[in-house]
C-alpha cells in the first residue's frame, strides 16, 4: 500500500498535459481488504487487478531478504581493455547481487557512483595526462574526439540510410544517418550460409540485406530504414530469386525487405561507404549493370543457352522414369521427335531414380543433337534448373577441388551369379594378404559382387577360384585300389587336399 501511494503521488505531481487536474486513487481503492466483486470483463476492473498484481510482486521483493557481502561487492575492478559502460554495469551487478541495497533506492544510486568514480579514477587520469591542457585549443579537442570515434548517437526521428555490400563471403554494412554530413551510426558484418555463397553475386547480395536489415533493427527502433546497394534487391527478389532459393527462404527475405511499410530499398552506384571497411573499391566493377542479365550469364553453362524456343529447327521431347511393377523396379528414358518418332530410348538400372533418369535423357538428347539447331522440351524442374541454374556451378566447384570422374555407366568386372571367388583376407599376425573361399557369387553390381560369407566386397578384393583338381593315386599295398583326392586354394594361399 506504500508502494501504491508513492506511486500515485509521482503521477499527481508530474500531470499529463491536456488531462487536467489528476485525483489520487487512494490504496483501499487497489487493496481491498473484502472481496470487490471485480468482473474481468470491465475495463476499470482490469485495470484494478494488474495493479494489485503490481503491488503484491512489489510487496514480495520488498519482504525477500537479500544477502549482504561487502567485500564481493566493492571488489569489482576495472579490466585493462574494458570499457566505462561495461564497466558500471558490473558494478551495478555485483551490488544488487551482494550490497542488500534496493537497485531502486537513491541509497543504491549513490553508492554506485561512488564506486564508479572510486574505481575508474586511475584509468581517467591516465588517459587524461596523455592530452597537452596548456598548448590544446578547443578545436583541436574536437578533433580528438572526433577521430577517437566517429560514430555518433541514433537519433529515432531522423532516417537512417543502411549501405550494403559482399565480400568473401560476408556481408558488410554501414548504418548512418544524415546531419549535414552523413554519419556513422554502427558497423554490421555477418557471414554468410553455405548455401548463399553458391549464388550470384547479385542474388548473395539480397541475403546480405536481409540480414544487415534485422541487425540494424536493434538500433533503428522502428525508424524509417533506406537500403543502398549497387544490385537491383527488388528486382531480384520479383525475378530470378524464386529460381535459386526454397519458398520458406525466399517468404523470409520478402518479409524483411519488401512487407515493412518503414524500409525503403535503392539501388545507388555511387559511393558506397561499406566498400571501404572491405579495402579498396574494385575498380573493374561496371557503375551500372543489369542484375538478371548478370544471373542469367553466370547461370549459363554456354553462351548460346537460352529459354526462349528457337523459330528454326527440331523440336525434341524428352522424358525419364523410374516406376514399379510387379514388385519390381524398372527405370528408363526416351527422346522423342515432334511428330512421335522415337530418336532414342532405352533401359537403365533399376536403382536409378526419376531425376537421374531425367538428366540422362536430357544428356542423350544433348548429344544426339550436336551440331543441329534444336529445341528440347522436358517437364522436369531438375533437369530444367541444371541446365540454367546449377549446372555451371557445379562445374565451377568441381575445379580445383577434385577431378570428376564419369559415372559408372559400364560394368567394370566380369563376374557373375553362380562364379566361384576368392576374397583378399589380411592375417593378423603377420598383417600379410591371404585368400579364403572359394565362396559362390549371388549378385553383382557395376562394381562389386556380394557373398553368402562377406556379404558385398569390392570387385578389386576378388578373383577367380582356380578350377577343382581331380587326382588318382594308387595305393601301394593293394593294386586294385586307389585314392582320389580333390584340391583346391585354402585359407592359406597353398594347396588343400580333402
Amino acid at each position: 500500500m506504500q508502494y501504491w501511494e508513492v506511486k500515485e503521488d509521482q503521477r499527481v505531481a508530474a500531470p499529463v498535459p491536456g488531462q487536467g487536474v489528476q485525483q489520487v486513487v487512494p490504496s483501499e481503492t487497489k487493496f481491498p481488504l473484502g472481496d470487490p466483486n471485480w468482473d474481468i470483463n470491465d475495463a476499470n476492473h482490469r485495470t484494478h487487478l494488474i495493479d494489485l498484481k503490481e503491488m503484491i510482486l512489489e510487496g514480495i521483493r520488498r519482504a525477500v531478504p537479500q544477502s549482504t557481502n561487502l567485500t564481493k561487492a566493492f571488489e569489482v575492478n576495472q579490466m585493462k581493455e574494458e570499457s566505462p559502460g561495461d564497466f558500471i554495469q558490473r558494478i551495478r551487478d555485483h551490488l544488487t547481487k551482494y550490497s542488500g541495497v534496493a537497485p531502486d533506492s537513491p541509497a543504491f544510486d549513490n553508492l554506485l557512483k561512488m564506486q564508479f568514480v572510486t574505481k575508474a579514477w586511475p584509468d581517467i587520469q591516465k588517459k587524461l595526462q596523455k592530452m597537452n591542457w596548456q598548448d590544446a585549443a578547443i578545436i583541436d579537442l574536437i578533433e580528438d574526439e572526433e577521430q577517437i570515434d566517429p560514430m555518433v548517437w541514433a537519433d529515432g526521428k531522423m532516417p537512417f540510410h543502411l549501405y550494403v555490400t559482399i565480400s568473401s563471403q560476408t556481408a558488410v554494412g554501414v548504418l548512418a544517418q544524415k546531419r549535414g554530413r552523413y554519419q556513422p551510426v554502427a558497423y554490421l558484418s555477418r557471414t554468410l550460409e553455405p548455401v548463399v555463397r553458391a549464388w550470384p553475386t547479385c542474388i548473395q547480395v539480397v541475403a546480405a540485406a536481409a540480414e544487415l536489415v534485422v541487425e540494424s533493427r536493434k538500433l533503428t527502433f522502428g525508424g524509417a530504414l533506406i537500403v543502398h546497394s549497387p544490385h537491383q534487391i527488388s528486382t531480384v527478389l520479383t525475378g530470378a530469386a524464386s529460381t535459386w532459393m526454397t519458398d520458406g527462404r525466399l517468404t523470409h527475405y520478402e518479409t524483411v525487405l519488401r512487407t515493412s511499410p518503414d524500409i525503403t530499398l535503392g539501388t545507388d552506384r555511387n559511393l558506397n561507404p561499406a566498400e571501404f571497411l572491405i579495402g579498396e573499391r574494385k575498380e573493374w566493377e561496371p557503375d551500372e549493370h543489369d542484375c538478371l542479365g548478370t544471373i542469367q550469364l553466370m547461370a549459363k553453362v554456354r553462351e548460346d543457352l537460352s529459354e526462349t524456343p528457337l523459330t528454326m529447327g527440331e523440336r525434341w521431347y524428352i522424358d525419364g522414369s523410374s516406376y514399379v511393377k510387379e514388385g519390381k523396379r524398372k527405370s528408363g528414358y526416351a527422346v522423342v521427335k515432334e511428330d512421335g518418332e522415337v530418336i532414342e530410348s532405352g533401359a537403365l538400372p533399376a536403382n536409378w531414380s526419376a531425376q537421374k533418369s531425367e538428366i540422362m535423357a536430357l544428356t542423350r538428347a544433348l548429344e544426339l543433337a550436336r551440331g543441329l539447331e534444336v529445341t528440347i522440351w522436358t517437364d522436369s524442374r531438375y533437369a530444367w534448373g541444371v541446365v540454367h541454374t546449377f549446372g555451371r556451378t557445379w562445374r565451377d566447384r568441381g575445379r580445383g577441388i577434385l577431378a570428376q570422374r564419369p559415372p559408372l555407366l559400364e560394368q567394370q568386372h566380369s563376374f557373375q551369379p553362380g562364379d566361384l571367388v576368392l576374397i583378399k583376407t589380411w592375417k593378423a599376425e603377420k598383417l600379410s594378404p591371404g585368400w579364403d573361399g572359394p565362396f559362390r557369387v549371388l549378385l553383382i553390381t557395376e562394381s562389386a559382387v556380394r557373398t553368402r560369407e562377406y556379404g558385398w566386397t569390392h570387385y578389386h578384393r576378388v578373383k577367380r577360384a582356380p578350377p577343382e583338381r581331380w587326382t588318382a593315386i594308387p595305393s601301394l599295398d593293394d593294386p586294385l585300389k586307389i585314392r582320389i583326392t580333390k584340391s583346391g586354394t585354402g585359407n592359406q594361399g597353398r594347396t588343400v587336399r580333402q
